[in-house]
């Protein structure tokens, strides 16, 4: 049966052929794209968090970045030059060591401590606005490499089931034409047994559905010519 079904009209299906090479698509698209995707969403967690921080509770944000803050070596050469100044200018105006004095110094210092911890708070925050700023681009590349994925996904999968759906459509019409040989071949067989090479014929016929059953004039033989010549 095997045989005669390659014979007429069988063999490989054409969407069998085809579809190892559209199952590459998937595996390879994904290994292109998922580590973007992947660093898109992990730029993208970074920043949520620190968005978080910031709108829930500015002030203990804003705390945690003066928490690290350490006087820089700018702060301490501006404060021991003013400090010179400042005692040579009391020295001279003769209240040098007095508590005038000590509260000048004292409002010369504070002023130098936070003039210099703003300068360190706005290189903080600049540096942590670059990093979110690099972090939203990885996250709008990644989201890029998502809506792509996604797209080859959706193509591959819908080329997939159209080719699947031929290729059943394929087999369907060969699984017909081979089931309606077979009654051919057995209508004729059966018709032979019973009546010959007209009943072959007649019997190949009806079971492929090309004639109606033989007429009276035809089961009787009548109006058939003898020995070749027509009356």
């Amino acid at each position: 049966m095997g045989f005669l079904s390659g014979l007429f009209g069988g063999g490989k299906n054409p969407a069998d052929a085809a579809m190892p090479y559209l199952n590459q698509t998937a595996p390879m698209a994904q290994a292109n794209l998922q580590p973007w995707q992947q660093q898109g969403m992990q730029a993208q967690q970074q920043n949520q968090g620190q968005y978080s921080a910031m709108a829930s509770d500015p002030a203990a944000f804003l705390q945690q970045l003066r928490a690290s803050y350490t006087p820089s070596e700018g702060y301490k050469f501006k404060q021991g030059q003013l400090s010179k100044a400042m005692g040579g200018a009391a020295a001279a105006g003769g209240f040098r060591g007095t508590q005038a004095d000590q509260a000048a110094q004292a409002q010369l210092v504070q002023g130098l401590l936070s003039e210099d911890e703003g300068a360190y708070i706005d290189r903080l925050l600049g540096i942590q606005g670059t990093g979110l700023q690099g972090n939203e681009l990885s996250a709008q590349r990644g989201y890029g490499a998502a809506g792509d994925l996604t797209n080859i996904l959706a193509t591959n999968n819908s080329e997939r089931g159209g080719l699947a759906y031929k290729g059943q459509e394929n087999k369907n019409a060969q699984n017909q034409a081979f089931q309606k040989m077979l009654m051919q071949m057995f209508g004729g067989a059966a018709g032979f047994a019973l009546g010959g090479p007209m009943g072959a014929a007649v019997g190949s016929n009806i079971a492929g559905g090309s004639v109606p059953y033989p007429t009276n004039a035809q089961q009787t033989g009548a109006g058939l010519p003898k020995n070749g010549v027509s009356r």
